[in-house]
């Protein structure tokens, strides 16, 4: 354990764990259905562009969600 528990530096590194464990949870199946093998090619430099567009096209389903809930998909309007 590298931080003393219940300190503020444990509690900023357990909220950083869970979000990280959303973030896995939302692209593997909350929100995508992301499984081992969904990317297929060669270099590093094609991984980080499919991921890029796999976390904007995530980022892009949860402003989706949010505005649906408040009951607005044009997002210029004000409550």
């Amino acid at each position: 354990m590298p931080y003393q528990h219940g300190t503020l530096a444990w509690e900023a590194s357990r909220h950083r764990r869970v979000v990280i464990d959303s973030l896995f949870a939302d692209l593997k199946k909350n929100r995508m259905t992301m499984h081992r093998g969904s990317f297929r090619g060669f270099g590093i430099r094609r991984y980080a562009l499919l991921s890029g567009f796999t976390l904007a096209a995530l980022n892009l389903l949860i402003l989706h969600d949010a505005a649906t809930r408040r009951g607005m998909l044009d997002m210029g309007e004000h409550p």
